[in-house]
């Protein structure tokens, strides 16, 4: 195999290894406000896809303590969110967002995966497009639309299918 066949195939490599680097140094900056054990078990279930029985058997945890954690962990996460942005500007109320956090973190993380880094994967969360109706996925997400539909958009393309 020529130099140059090497050299390209350990460059898609490094590539790979730096998107999956930001991937999990993303991750691990939005998980960093939980315990150890919310945070091995979010990231189990949404980032790894894990099942639920699976990370029950290998954490010792019943349905009902996962089930109580995740929910737990998932409101933490919210409400550091909020803390956040309420510190970085003042609060405007409105009455047509709707976030519902625990459907949102499976498909941003889904979203990151098919881009490859959290960049990406914002910009296209913020394009509008003609499948959602000249609106963007976020705007979909933020005003109690369909979340469903955004997953299957990001699966077909993941999976190189024409919508």
């Amino acid at each position: 195999m020529p130099v140059r066949t090497h050299a390209k195939a350990l460059t898609t490599v490094l590539d790979e290894l730096t998107h999956d680097a930001k991937r999990i140094s993303f991750m691990e900056a939005a998980l960093r406000p939980l315990g150890p054990v919310d945070r091995e078990l979010l990231t189990r279930f949404y980032v790894d896809e894990q099942p639920q029985k699976q990370i029950c058997l290998e954490m010792g945890l019943t349905d009902t303590q996962f089930r109580l954690r995740k929910s737990g962990a998932m409101a933490k996460l919210a409400g550091s969110s909020r803390k956040t942005v309420s510190r970085k500007q003042p609060e405007i109320p409105t009455t047509d967002v709707h976030v519902d956090v625990e459907r949102l973190v499976p498909i941003v993380a889904h979203a990151v995966a098919v881009f490859g880094d959290e960049q990406r994967a914002s910009h296209w969360l913020a394009s509008p497009l003609p499948l959602l109706g000249n609106r963007s996925p976020v705007q979909i997400m933020t005003r109690g639309g369909d979340i469903d539909v955004i997953d299957q958009i990001l699966t077909r393309i993941e999976h190189n299918i024409p919508s």
